[in-house]
């Protein structure tokens, strides 16, 4: 922990334009979520996403998902199949090369979460979460120091 997130190579999925996680600068958290496309557990976390960023709306909570197609899943897809659309507080890019779902894990599984504070820099790290789980980080990256 401790380590700030870097640039990311991204592509926004509304736009399929490239982009960076700057644009989630100011919120005083964020849930970062990577997801290949193939994996159950990234369907079972994109599966509470939108009752994640419900839960959170109203505390500047920043949640990207970030997805690798390894199946044929289109990031329009994903985004409609999981309701991620709408949701003020949630942004959708495709990771196109693979590369930030590398410089993020901590392990070779797939369904990393990265939590960061309102500073940027990483506070927890962890594969598959449960939503209990991702909603007690969250406190956890609001927490003032």
């Amino acid at each position: 922990m401790g380590q700030r997130v870097g640039a990311l190579v991204l592509k926004d999925c509304e736009t399929g334009e490239a982009a960076t996680l700057d644009e989630l600068c100011g919120a005083e958290a964020t849930w970062i979520f990577l997801a290949h496309t193939h994996c159950p557990a990234c369907k079972s976390t994109a599966g509470f996403t939108d009752t994640v960023a419900e839960a959170v709306a109203n505390k500047n909570v920043a949640i990207a998902h970030i997805m690798y197609d390894d199946d044929g899943t289109s990031c329009t897809q994903w985004k409609e199949t999981y309701k991620l659309g709408g949701l003020p507080n949630v942004r959708v890019y495709e990771d196109p090369t693979g590369a930030a779902w590398q410089k993020l894990k901590s392990s070779n599984f797939t369904a990393p979460s990265v939590f960061l504070d309102r500073d940027r820099v990483v506070t927890f790290k962890a594969h598959g979460l449960s939503q209990s789980k991702v909603l007690t980080q969250i406190d956890a990256a609001l927490a003032p120091e």
